[in-house]
């Protein structure tokens, strides 16, 4: 998986996630192989404790986060907003709703186009 991925994160990712993300480009990657390597990384007791070590418990917190959302840019959007914020809020006659910079109600994901749930992504006391 280090050698498919290149990066910490995103070997984490793949630990919490069937995300697709981004490998590096060559014509060995075959997803059957790759399947089964993420399988054996979240069912080995001997690798949950590498991947933890190799990753570290801050990173591993943020992918297990990101995982939960419907996609990375989401994840963005609410966990680490920059220009965009969007949050779920209640609304004073339609109960919760998802809103973009606090004006603009939205039901669906802008960039992945999935419906948006009518609760945070991230419950609270989830860990990795």
């Amino acid at each position: 998986m280090e050698t498919q991925y290149k990066d910490k994160a995103i070997v984490a990712l793949r630990y919490f996630s069937d995300f697709e993300v981004p490998r590096i480009a060559n014509n060995t990657f075959d997803p059957e192989v790759d399947g089964e390597a993420v399988k054996h990384l979240r069912t080995c007791d001997s690798c949950r404790e590498w991947i933890h070590e190799y990753a570290g418990p801050s990173l591993m917190e943020r992918q297990s986060k990101l995982s939960q959302y419907c996609c990375p840019q989401m994840f963005g959007a609410v966990e680490e907003p920059k220009n965009l914020r969007l949050q779920l809020s209640m609304a004073r006659d339609s109960g919760l709703q998802w809103f973009l910079n606090g004006q603009t109600v939205i039901n669906y994901c802008p960039w992945c186009g999935k419906k948006l749930p009518f609760q945070p992504f991230v419950m609270p006391s989830q860990s990795c």
